[in-house]
Order: structure tokens, then C-alpha cells, then sequence
């Protein structure tokens, strides 16, 4: 009984880990989604260097992370060209 219980739980890992798998698409970064713009809100920023905002904010509060621009107060935002070039950067190094 116990070998067709684990049998089983061997399957559904295998089910789990087939739908995990990411084909060449999916892994790619994905475009900014707010069309021609250059420009991309944190939430977008993170999505494309597939973070998490959080990861995005405590980058740019310690200075480090792709270049920033402010222009209100309250919404930062990042060019495409500057997340390139910091995405490029950290696969170097």
C-alpha cells in the first residue's frame, strides 16, 4: 500500500514539475507593457527583472539598482535603456 502511495506522489511531482518548466518565451523579459513609452513604473520594472517591487524599492534606497528618475515626488520611474544596462551588468559580474 505504502509503494502505491508513493508511486503516486512520484507522479504528481513529475505532473508538478512538467508545468513549472518555462519554455524560451517565458523567459524572456517581458516588454513594457504601457505600449512605445520608454518609461516604467516600479511595478512594471520589477515584473520585467522578474522581482518584487520590494526587492526594487530597498535597491533604489540603498543606491544600487538600474537608474531612476522622480518626476513627482512619489512615483518613480526607470528608463528601459538604464534596466538593460543594470541587467546586463549583474549577469557579468
Amino acid at each position: 500500500m505504502a509503494a502505491i502511495a508513493t508511486k503516486g506522489a512520484t507522479n504528481d511531482a513529475i505532473e508538478r514539475q512538467g508545468r513549472t518548466e518555462k519554455t524560451a518565451a517565458e523567459t524572456e523579459p517581458e516588454a513594457w507593457p504601457n505600449g512605445p513609452s520608454p518609461w516604467g513604473t516600479p511595478a512594471e520594472v520589477a515584473r520585467y527583472m522578474r522581482t518584487s517591487e520590494t526587492t526594487l524599492c530597498r535597491l533604489r534606497e540603498r543606491g544600487d539598482g538600474p537608474r531612476w528618475s522622480s518626476p513627482t515626488d512619489h512615483r518613480p520611474v526607470y528608463h528601459i535603456d538604464d534596466v538593460k544596462t543594470y541587467m546586463e551588468g549583474r549577469r557579468s559580474a
